[in-house]
């Protein structure tokens, strides 16, 4: 039976997770109060609120040896750092279940999407990719100066 809702979703998974997949949906839902919850490509899907447009929809997914979490885009260093280790793929975060979920990361993943909207991380990396392009630009300036 396919979920049509994030209750039934819970409920049809494996009983060990149960509890992590409630968990998880109620630290999001903590952060991001009136958020929008459904089932979207087979998995639980929260659209986070913004100030902004298009925050963007959270998915989590329970899976054998891991709970997902999709998408979380490049977020500030200092939070990059701490998702390094639960990276996997493209804007993907992989929590094994062997392991505490880490619920404090989820809460600064939500609060930082609810201040930034999805465009927050792309933004940053926008940011860094202009950066770099205006630096190898000015050099590229600096240079013609230098050609006979």
């Amino acid at each position: 039976m396919t979920a049509k809702t994030i209750d039934e979703y819970i409920a049809d998974s494996d009983p060990d997770v149960r509890e992590l997949l409630t968990r998880l949906r109620e630290t999001i839902l903590s952060v991001a109060p009136g958020a929008t919850e459904r089932i979207r490509y087979g998995m639980p899907a929260i659209e986070i609120p913004s100030d902004r447009p298009n925050a963007g929809w959270l998915h989590f997914a329970a899976w054998k040896r891991h709970i997902g979490i999709y998408p979380v885009h490049e977020q500030t260093a200092e939070l990059e750092a701490r998702l390094e280790p639960y990276r996997s793929g493209a804007d993907t975060l992989k929590f094994p279940l062997s392991e505490p979920t880490p619920y404090d990361l989820v809460r600064a993943i939500v609060e930082a999407r609810s201040a930034q909207g999805e465009q927050g991380g792309r933004a940053a990396q926008t940011a860094r990719v202009t950066s770099a392009t205006n630096a190898t630009n000015a050099t590229n300036a600096t240079n013609e100066g230098f050609h006979d």
